[in-house]
Formats: C-alpha cells, sequence, structure tokens
C-alpha cells in the first residue's frame, strides 16, 4: 500500500512515524474484553468513497485506534474500511472520536480476514512469553 505524499506538510508525521519501530506492547485493562497492543504503522481509511491516510495507535480483536488525516469528524456508527498492511479491507464503525483520533468497531468477523486475525493472534502470542 502506498500513501499519497504529494503534499509533503500534511503527511510528515506519517513519513516520520512509518519508519518508527515501536514493539507491540499489551494494553489490558481488567474492564475490557480484549488486550489493547500498541502497533505504529501508516495504513489508510474509506469513508464515502474519499481515501484518507492514517497512522494506527493500537489494535485489539474488537477494534482499533487510529489517527486520520484529513477526514475531520464522523457521526458514531458511521461506518469505515480500512486498509492495513496488505491484508483484505475491513470494515469498522466509528464509536468514539478527538480531534483526529478515532476508535472503530471492527463489523467484519476477523475469522473471514485470515491474515489480520492471524497479526492480532500473534500479538497475543509475543505477549505472552
Amino acid at each position: 500500500m502506498k500513501l499519497n505524499t504529494s503534499d509533503t506538510g500534511q503527511f510528515r508525521m506519517i513519513h516520520t512515524l512509518k519508519r518508527a519501530f515501536v514493539p507491540p506492547v499489551a494494553n489490558f485493562d481488567g474492564g475490557r474484553k480484549n488486550a489493547r497492543f500498541d502497533i505504529v504503522e501508516s495504513c489508510r481509511v474509506e469513508r464515502w468513497g474519499k481515501s484518507y491516510p492514517a497512522m494506527t495507535r493500537n489494535i485489539s480483536r474488537g477494534g482499533i485506534a487510529l489517527d486520520i488525516i484529513g477526514m475531520g469528524s464522523t457521526t458514531l456508527d458511521a461506518e469505515l474500511t480500512i486498509y492495513l498492511r496488505d491484508f483484505e479491507p475491513v470494515t469498522a464503525e466509528s464509536r468514539w472520536s478527538h480531534k483526529r483520533t478515532f476508535g472503530l468497531k471492527f463489523i467484519s468477523d476477523l475469522k473471514n480476514n485470515a491474515d489480520l486475525h492471524a497479526f492480532i493472534e500473534e500479538l497475543e502470542h509475543t505477549r505472552k512469553l
């Protein structure tokens, strides 16, 4: 996946963070159903036929937190499509937002997205070591 980088000022943060290596760290709060794993990676989000560059913050079996550039705010339950790595696209809905950071709940079943499912299982296995 290649992000449109024609506007270098807007995408400076993405390019800087894209080169950063952040090992997965599990954040598990007893009140949460799924452990969250901090991960910093560029990705892309589509909404209403428009594509927006984004950067992951964390991921779990239930959803993902993203910084989405240029999309503006959204209503709760707005449906978005996430393109992460070379995985099959995953559908999610907005559960919360603050400025450009969004918490998204996966709508599509992760078991139907073998690569993403395996990736999250690998993160969980790494946490147990």
